[in-house]
C-alpha cells in the first residue's frame, strides 16, 4: 500500500452537525486520493459524532476511526493518538468543526517540498464571515519565514502542516487532559526548532468556525501560568537575550497571562486567597519576563493592566479588566504630537498611571494605498489614500517624498487632498473621521529638484502624513497592476534624456528609477533575430519600452571601446513595446577585427539615448568584425618575428 503524503488528524468531541463537512473537505482535496489519509479520533462524544464517523468510514476508505475508551477532556490526547496511527510523510491537524479549502493540502505540500519546510502555515478565513479567521498578515507566499520578525509566532494553533520526521525527531506531543491552549507547547517548541517555516498566503486553506458555545478550559489559572512560564524558559534556551527574544515573550505576556489567565478569569467566582494567588503568579511572571522592551511592545490596554498589576493597584486593575472585557471603545486623545489610548484613568491624579502606558504613537504606522498612477508628459500622477490610524483626517496634509536609496537625498511634493467616503465608516467602527484621507500628487521629473531634472538614482516613494500635529511617513505600496516594471524614455529637460522606470519591491513598495544619457547595464532590449550571410547581418530586437518620443529615429550601434558605428533602423510598435530592424553590411561598415557590442540608439530633438541589446540569456550581444588587409599583414609579420 502506498505511503500517504499527508495524514490529516481530526480530534472529535461533540462536533455535530459540522463533522461531516470537516471530513468531506479532506476527501474533496484536489491532490491524488491515495496521497491523503484521514484519522479521526472520537473522544467519547455524546451527540452521535462517533456513530457519524463510522458511517463516513464505510463511505470513504481513506478514513480510519479510533474510539477512545474514556473521555480525555481535551484535544491533546486525541491528537497524540492520531499521530501514533498516522503513516503520512506530513501531518496536518484539523478541528472537527472547521474545514479545508479544496486546494489546501496540495498548495501546502507543494510549498513544503519546494522549500524543504518543517512547518507550513496556510492562510485561514472565518466561516461565512463569522469566526476567528484571519489572513495571518501576509500578502504573498513566503518560503522562509522568520520566527522573530516573520509574524509566524503569533499563531500557535495546531492547524498547520508538519513534516512527520521533524516531529519524530523532536519527540514532542500535545498536552493531555482538560487544558487551555493544549497546542501551545507543541507548536512553540516546533517553531523554535524548525529549520524552515513557510507560509501559503495566496489561498484560504483553513476555514475556522466560531461555535460560540465552546466550554471554558477546565485547568486552573495557576497551572496555566506555570505552563506558559515553562514555554518562556524554552524560548530563553533557544533565542539569545535581546529584542528577538522579547518579541516572542511579548506574545505570551499579552495573550496567555494578561488576557487569558488574568483578564479571562478576573470576574470568575473565587475566594480572596485564590484571587491573591492568581495576582501573585501573574505578577511573578511579569517580573521575570516583562522587560522594558516587552512592556513597550504591549498594546496600551495591556500596558495599563500590567502597570496596575505590578504596582498593586487592585481597584484600577478591576476597572481596566472590566473595560477590556465589556466596555465600549472610546476615541483616543491626540496631544502634543502624541496619540494616547482612550482608556480609564488617563491623567487621573489619584491613579497616577504614567502617560507612557497609554501612548500608542510608537506602534502606529500610516495606512496607505496607491489607487491610480499615470503619466502626463514628464509628470507622474499618483492618487490614493493615506492616514494615521486613531487620528481624524479633517485637518491632514499629505506629502509625497522621493528618497534616493544610496545617497539618502530627499525631494518632496505636497499633495492635494481628496474625499474618501468609502473609508468614512470603515476602520474603528466610525469613531474616527477618515473621509478626507485621499491625495493626488503630480511629480514633475523635469523640475522636481529646485527647478532642475530629477537626478539619476533609485528613488523610494514615501507618503508623509501630518494630522493634528502628528507626523508620520511610510513607503507607498502599490497594487499588482502597477507593480510590474514599466519603462519610459523621455526628455526631462533640453539635452537631458532619461530612461524612467517604475517598479515595486518584493514587499510591493513603489520605486522610481532614473537613468540619464544611457543605461549601459539595463537588460531592456532583447535580440529577436540575427541572420548572417557572407555579405550582411539581418538584425531585429524588441524592448519593453512603454513609451518614447514620437519623433524619435532609431539606429543600431556597434561599439568597440570609443569607436562606434551606426546603421539606420526601422521602428515599430509591438506587443512588447518597441521593435527595431536593420541590415548590417560589415564591408561597408569597415568593422575592424574583434568583438563589437550591439546596441540601439534613439535620437530626437538634439537628444539621443543608447541601450545595449541582450540575448535570451540576458547577456549583451557581440558581433565579430573581419580583419582588414593591414591587420592580416600585421599578424603575419608578428608571427614571422616570433
Amino acid at each position: 500500500m502506498r505511503t500517504p503524503d499527508v495524514s490529516v488528524v481530526i480530534p472529535v468531541y461533540n462536533a455535530m452537525p459540522w463533522l461531516r463537512q470537516a471530513v468531506e473537505s479532506v476527501v474533496a482535496q484536489t491532490i491524488d486520493s491515495d496521497a491523503v489519509e484521514i484519522i479521526a479520533v472520537d473522544d467519547c462524544s455524546t451527540d452521535g459524532s462517533g456513530e457519524e464517523l463510522d458511517v463516513l468510514a464505510e463511505r470513504h476508505r481513506r478514513l480510519r476511526v479510533v474510539h477512545l475508551a474514556e473521555n480525555s477532556g481535551g484535544a491533546g490526547e486525541p491528537r497524540n493518538v492520531g499521530m501514533t496511527a498516522a503513516r503520512g510523510e506530513y501531518l496536518f491537524f484539523l478541528d472537527a468543526d472547521d474545514y479545508l479549502g479544496t486546494e489546501a493540502l496540495g498548495k501546502m505540500l507543494a510549498m513544503a517540498r519546494r522549500a524543504g519546510s518543517d512547518i507550513v502555515l496556510g492562510a485561514t478565513a472565518p466561516v461565512l464571515g463569522r469566526g476567528r479567521g484571519h489572513r495571518r498578515g501576509w500578502s504573498q507566499d513566503v518560503e522562509r519565514a522568520e520566527i522573530v520578525d516573520g509574524g509566524v509566532y503569533e499563531w500557535l494553533d495546531a492547524h498547520k502542516l508538519f513534516r512527520r520526521a521533524f516531529v519524530d525527531e523532536l519527540g514532542i506531543g500535545f498536552v493531555k487532559g482538560p487544558r487551555a491552549g493544549s497546542d501551545l507547547e507543541f507548536v512553540s517548541y516546533a517553531y523554535l526548532c524548525a529549520r524552515v517555516i513557510s507560509v501559503v498566503a495566496d489561498y484560504d486553506c483553513y476555514y475556522v468556525r466560531d461555535r460560540g458555545d465552546a466550554p471554558a478550559a477546565a485547568d486552573d489559572a495557576l497551572e496555566f501560568i506555570s505552563r506558559v512560564d515553562a514555554i518562556a524558559h524554552t524560548i530563553a534556551d533557544h533565542v539569545p537575550e535581546g529584542g528577538g527574544r522579547d518579541r516572542l515573550l511579548e506574545r505570551h505576556v499579552r495573550r496567555e497571562v494578561l488576557d487569558e489567565a488574568l483578564g479571562g478569569r478576573w470576574f470568575d467566582e473565587m475566594s480572596d486567597e485564590d484571587r491573591a494567588a492568581l495576582v501573585a503568579a501573574a505578577r511573578e511572571f511579569c517580573a521575570h519576563w516583562m522587560t522594558p522592551s516587552v512592556f513597550a511592545a504591549l498594546p496600551p490596554i495591556f500596558r495599563v493592566m500590567a502597570h496596575c498589576l505590578v504596582n498593586d493597584l487592585s481597584e484600577e486593575l478591576t476597572d481596566i479588566v472590566r473595560f477590556q472585557r465589556f466596555g465600549d471603545p472610546v476615541k483616543d486623545i491626540v496631544d502634543g504630537g502624541r496619540v494616547y489610548a482612550g482608556l480609564p484613568f488617563f491623567r487621573n491624579p489619584a491613579a497616577a498611571i504614567p502617560d507612557v502606558c497609554y501612548d500608542r504613537t510608537p506602534n502606529l504606522r500610516p495606512r496607505r494605498r496607491l489607487r491610480e498612477m499615470d503619466w502626463h508628459g514628464t509628470k507622474l500622477r499618483l492618487a490614493g489614500h493615506a492616514f494615521i490610524p486613531h487620528i481624524d483626517t479633517d485637518e491632514q496634509t499629505v506629502t509625497v517624498v522621493l528618497r534616493e536609496r544610496d545617497s539618502g537625498a530627499e525631494l518632496g511634493v505636497q499633495a492635494r487632498g481628496t474625499r474618501t467616503p468609502e473609508l468614512a465608516a470603515g476602520p474603528h467602527d466610525g469613531r474616527y473621521e477618515y473621509g478626507y484621507a485621499g491625495f493626488v500628487a503630480y511629480l514633475d521629473l523635469g523640475r522636481l529638484a529646485d527647478g532642475r531634472p530629477l537626478p539619476d538614482g533609485r528613488w523610494e516613494v514615501w507618503v508623509e502624513v501630518c494630522a493634528h500635529g502628528v507626523t508620520m511617513r511610510r513607503r507607498l505600496d502599490t497594487p499588482g497592476e502597477y507593480a510590474q516594471r514599466r519603462h519610459k524614455l523621455m526628455s526631462l529637460d533640453v539635452g537631458t534624456p532619461a530612461l524612467v522606470t517604475t517598479s515595486a519591491t518584493k514587499r510591493g513598495e513603489l520605486v522610481l528609477s532614473v537613468a540619464a544619457r544611457n543605461a549601459s547595464t539595463m537588460d531592456l532590449m532583447r535580440l529577436t533575430e540575427c541572420e548572417s550571410t557572407r555579405t550582411h547581418y539581418a538584425v531585429a530586437a524588441h524592448g519593453h519600452l512603454e513609451s518614447w518620443p514620437k519623433d524619435a529615429t532609431a539606429e543600431l550601434c556597434l561599439v568597440r571601446g570609443k569607436r562606434i558605428k551606426t546603421v539606420r533602423a526601422t521602428v515599430e510598435n509591438t506587443d512588447e513595446g518597441i521593435g527595431v530592424k536593420a541590415t548590417l553590411l560589415p564591408p561597408r561598415l569597415r568593422l575592424a577585427s574583434g568583438w563589437w557590442g550591439l546596441g540601439m540608439r534613439l535620437s530626437w530633438s538634439n537628444n539621443h539615448f543608447e541601450l545595449p541589446v541582450h540575448d535570451a540569456a540576458g547577456k549583451q550581444v557581440w558581433l565579430q568584425g573581419r580583419p582588414t588587409l593591414r591587420e592580416l599583414f600585421g599578424r603575419v609579420r608578428g608571427s614571422v618575428r616570433a
